[in-house]
């Protein structure tokens, strides 16, 4: 264990860490973060964020409905299909 005033500025930095990631461990916190992570799975976060480009680039326009965002973009992932190796 090292000894002397680095290791006790180490110490206390890292406890102010652990002490900000305890408190975004609050139930609020949890939910929203599992939230996200269904949102950004499932793909609804995908369609927000086309919704949100396309009223700002063609206010004009229809705004297509989910189950048309969907079809255009199943569509255009098969007709521009993109190998992968992983």
């Amino acid at each position: 264990m090292p000894t002397g005033r680095r290791s006790e500025a180490l110490a206390g930095a890292r406890g102010n860490k652990d002490e900000n990631r305890r408190a975004d461990r609050t139930p609020h916190a949890l939910l929203r973060g599992v939230r996200w992570y269904l949102r950004e799975v499932s793909g609804a976060a995908d369609y927000d964020r086309f919704l949100q480009r396309h009223l700002s680039h063609h206010p004009a326009d229809p705004v297509p409905t989910r189950r048309e965002y969907e079809r255009q973009r199943t569509r255009y992932r098969e007709e521009h299909p993109q190998s992968r190796c992983c």
